[in-house]
């Protein structure tokens, strides 16, 4: 609002026209319409990332525990039965997937060779309806793959599944 000085030493005052108002209005919506998708974007790519990172964080402990086997056992060295020494002896929280907010068993262990990379069911979803964790580990060639929320389509959730896990499987049901 202005004031404005009259001849006659009144003040008069100038609001703001509804013309005006709408103005801004339509350009503040048009910055939200824009900038408030950018935001969910580098909020979605920044979860991605950490979920990235502690899968990986985690694939490293697993390599370690392989040779620290090797080390203390004369052996070749052989990948952890299941996670559980592994979640136990370092902190924990930096190795979970960060998709998981149930209380739900935190891993399942698989075996099938070195041409079993990936669980048949990827998404957390499925995960919750079946009683299993969120993490998924193959003791028999170390991999370790975190399933993620499915994302509105197959598609999509492909997308995200192999984002986290550096991979590039093309279907739900692809097991290499």
């Amino acid at each position: 609002m202005q004031t404005l000085s009259t001849q006659h030493g009144r003040r008069v005052l100038r609001a703001f026209t509804l013309v005006e108002l709408i103005a801004v209005l339509v350009v503040l919506a048009i910055l939200s319409g824009v900038a408030l998708p950018k935001y969910i974007d580098y909020r979605d790519r920044a979860q991605a990332s950490a979920a990235r990172g502690a899968r990986s964080a985690l694939a490293v402990a697993v390599a370690n525990a392989r040779l620290d086997d090797a080390a203390t056992g004369g052996t070749h060295g052989e990948y952890p039965s299941d996670l559980s020494q592994i979640l136990e002896t370092q902190d924990s929280n930096n190795l979970l997937n960060p998709y998981h907010h149930h209380s739900l068993p935190i891993y399942d262990v698989e075996f099938g060779g070195e041409e079993k990379m990936h669980p048949i069911n990827k998404t957390i979803e499925m995960a919750v309806s079946n009683s299993w964790g969120s993490i998924w580990y193959n003791a028999d060639n170390g991999q370790v793959r975190f399933r993620v929320p499915y994302q509105g389509s197959v598609h999509s959730t492909m997308e995200l599944y192999n984002l986290v896990n550096e991979s590039t499987i093309e279907t739900i049901g692809q097991t290499h």
